[in-house]
C-alpha cells in the first residue's frame, strides 16, 4: 500500500513545454516526476509569493524601462549603498 494517490491532469501543450523544460533542467526521471516537484514547490510557497501579481510587476518594471525611470550603478558596492540608504541596518 502506498502513500500516495493517482491523479491525471490534461495540460495545454504550451504549458507542458514548459514542464519538460524544467524536466530536462532539474534532471527529472519523467514529465510526473517533474509535475510533483512543481507542486511541492507552489505549495511552499509564502502568500506573499502566491498572491503576488507576477504579471503586473512584469509590465510596470517594462513601463519604467521604457520611461527610462532606473539607475545603473558601476559596481556592487554603490548599488548595496543605495539599497542600503531605504534600509538602514541599526
Amino acid at each position: 500500500m502506498s502513500d500516495s494517490r493517482r491523479l491525471c491532469i490534461t495540460l495545454p501543450d504550451k504549458l507542458f513545454s514548459e514542464v519538460e523544460r524544467f524536466r530536462k533542467s532539474v534532471k527529472a526521471r519523467s514529465s510526473s516526476a517533474a509535475v510533483v516537484e512543481l507542486l511541492k514547490y507552489a505549495i511552499s510557497l509564502p502568500p506573499y509569493f502566491k498572491d503576488f501579481d507576477w504579471e503586473k510587476a512584469e509590465e510596470e518594471a517594462d513601463m519604467a524601462i521604457k520611461k527610462g525611470d532606473v539607475k545603473t550603478f558601476d559596481s556592487l558596492k554603490k548599488l548595496m549603498n543605495h539599497l542600503n540608504a531605504f534600509n538602514p541596518t541599526p
